[in-house]
């Protein structure tokens, strides 16, 4: 199976977990980081260029950055904007790992789950790095071991 394409959405507060996708490769390949602080991609794009990743799209602009061809995005942004961003993760097909608190209300969390089940992608709260290669592997596991038929009809 073809690595997992990641992105992260937060430069700055996603650093560790950027960090962990330039150094794990093995399963998981860094695609695309997204923040409007532009000063934050530039540390992480120096970041990369002196491990020899030059193949990581960098975007300000967060309605771009879902377009990128990945299968998984990594929410770092702040705790207002997970669920907003979440939605639209979750409608452009994408898996979503996402720090806490993902919802402060019970009606976006029913949101997020109904679109999670309808386009048949996996939501998960994330809660530290070592969450981050496991959700990886978890992602992993799916997409190797679990038909998509099985997926899709439960």
């Amino acid at each position: 199976m073809a690595k997992l394409k990641i992105g992260v959405m937060g430069a700055y507060r996603g650093k560790t977990m950027i960090d962990v996708l330039m150094v794990y490769r093995e399963d998981a390949e860094l695609v695309a980081i997204c923040d409007m602080f532009e000063p934050a991609l530039k540390n992480v794009k120096h970041q990369a260029e002196d491990l020899g990743l030059n193949d990581i799209t960098y975007y300000t602009e967060f309605d771009e950055f879902i377009k990128h061809d990945m299968d998984a995005v990594v929410l770092a942004n702040y705790a207002n904007e997970h669920a907003p961003f979440a939605v639209k993760c979750l409608k452009a097909g994408k898996h979503v790992l996402c720090e806490k608190p993902m919802v402060f209300k019970k009606a976006q969390a029913e949101e997020l789950y109904e679109l999670a089940k309808e386009k048949n992608v996996v939501l998960i709260k994330k809660l530290a790095v070592i969450g981050l290669v496991l959700c990886v592997l978890l992602l992993k596991f799916l997409y190797v071991v679990v038909p998509q038929e099985t997926l899709e009809t439960n």
